[in-house]
């Protein structure tokens, strides 16, 4: 089973035909991220 976001980001059954998720680098970025958010992260608005 898949126990880490980089695992799940790197399986192509999650990923699909996300063209960000296409490249190692973009999922790497956002593995990076998503580790990064903690109960100290300011939330930020969305952009419409």
């Amino acid at each position: 089973s898949l126990t880490t976001v980089d695992q799940v980001l790197n399986n192509p059954t999650h990923v699909g035909t996300n063209k960000i998720l296409s490249s190692a680098k973009k999922r790497a970025q956002l593995v990076k991220f998503v580790l990064s958010i903690d109960d100290r992260t300011e939330p930020f608005p969305l952009k419409k």
